[in-house]
């Protein structure tokens, strides 16, 4: 089995769109160092399936091959932060955004 076809299921939210999409809104999400992806979703995208959605792309990515995800069966083991606008890095004096809201 391949990691594209095992994460294929984290992929499948109906949020998730192509950045043509007319409700389409761009997510920049900074992995460390300096590694990056950009996703193309509605509003009512869930924080957990936006990180499940990352692991899928990092899974497919050649940063796996290079460093591969310690938990990518784990979507749990990860979290998403907001991003100081100065410096790129995650704002650790604000907590990680709540996986259930969009």
């Amino acid at each position: 089995e391949t990691a594209g076809s095992k994460y294929q299921a984290y992929k499948s939210d109906p949020a998730i769109v192509g950045e043509n999409d007319p409700g389409a809104k761009k997510i920049t999400i900074h992995l460390d160092r300096g590694k990056k992806f950009d996703i193309f979703a509605l509003s009512q995208l869930k924080v957990e399936n936006m990180i499940k959605y990352t692991i899928a792309l990092y899974c497919e990515s050649e940063y796996h091959k290079v460093e591969p995800l310690k938990y990518p069966d784990h979507p749990n083991a990860y979290e998403l932060r907001l991003v100081d606008d100065f410096s790129m890095e995650a704002d650790m004096e604000l907590p990680a955004l709540n996986r259930r809201e969009a």
